[in-house]
């Protein structure tokens, strides 16, 4: 099992997360784990989608890169870390879970995730 898969499993295990995937900087899905096939696909479209939107944002309010968006909804939570390169890792999590553990998780391992994404 590669180290990338590791990390994304072991933010899987994360009381409450759902899932998680890495997407490379044009939104293909790199590595996923625990989301089926076709979901991973549309997940990973749309999540481009809300990051560039969130760039593109950034860009007219003149401030700096986008590094972490949050999409919150009744029942679940979607955390968008963007990665050094572009790359986004998605964290899918239902309302309630512990966002500042996968937080800490995500910086305890944003090398390794970096690396995979370049």
């Amino acid at each position: 099992m590669s180290e990338l898969k590791k990390v994304l499993e072991n933010l899987s295990k994360i009381e409450g997360v759902k899932g998680s995937l890495l997407l490379g900087t044009s939104g293909e899905v790199l590595e996923r784990v625990f989301l089926r096939d076709e979901d991973a696909l549309v997940v990973g479209a749309l999540t481009s989608c809300c990051v560039k939107v969130g760039q593109d944002l950034g860009q007219v309010l003149s401030k700096n890169s986008l590094v972490e968006s949050f999409l919150e909804y009744e029942d679940v939570n979607l955390t968008m870390e963007v990665l050094s390169g572009g790359a986004v890792l998605v964290v899918i999590a239902p309302a309630g879970a512990n966002l500042g553990r996968v937080r800490l998780e995500i910086k305890k391992n944003r090398k390794v995730l970096e690396n995979f994404a370049v």
